[in-house]
C-alpha cells in the first residue's frame, strides 16, 4: 500500500501595523509630536505596510523586508541593514540616516532626489555598505 504524504508549509506574511497591533499598541494611539520622539524596533516582519508615518527612529535590522513601501515618510533614523531589500521604493522622503547596508540593492531607484533632512541643518546621511551600487 502507497501512502501519500503532504507537508503543507503555511506562512504568515507579518506587517508592520500587524506587529505593532499585538507587540506596542500605544503606538496607534500617539499624537504626531509623541511619535517625532518614538523610536522603534521591528523585528519579524515581512512588509512595512502599516507603519506611522513619522518615527524619530525605525529599526528594521535583520528583517525579511523587500522593499520600504509603508515605511514612515519621515524618519530621523532607519536601519534596515541586513534584510532583503532588493528596492528603495517606498524610502522616507525626509531622513536624517539610512542604513540599508547588506541588502540586496542594485541600484538607487526609489531615492528621493532631494531628500530633506529630519533635523534641519543636517545633511542627510546613506550607508550602503555591502550592496551592488
Amino acid at each position: 500500500m502507497v501512502v501519500n504524504s503532504f507537508i503543507r508549509l503555511f506562512t504568515t506574511m507579518t506587517t508592520a501595523a500587524e506587529w505593532i497591533a499585538k507587540n506596542d499598541p500605544s503606538v496607534l494611539r500617539a499624537s504626531e509630536e509623541e511619535l517625532k520622539r518614538m523610536t522603534l524596533y521591528i523585528d519579524e516582519v515581512d512588509s512595512l505596510e502599516g507603519c506611522p508615518p513619522i518615527l524619530k527612529k525605525l529599526d528594521v535590522y535583520g528583517t525579511k523586508i523587500k522593499s520600504l513601501e509603508g515605511a514612515p515618510k519621515s524618519v530621523g533614523k532607519l536601519d534596515a541593514s541586513h534584510c532583503h531589500l532588493a528596492s528603495l521604493r517606498g524610502c522616507p522622503e525626509t531622513f536624517d540616516e539610512l542604513n540599508l547596508s547588506y541588502n540586496d540593492l542594485t541600484s538607487l531607484t526609489g531615492m528621493p532626489k532631494r531628500p530633506q533632512a529630519f533635523t534641519s541643518g543636517k545633511l542627510p546621511n546613506v550607508m550602503l555598505n555591502n550592496t551592488d551600487i
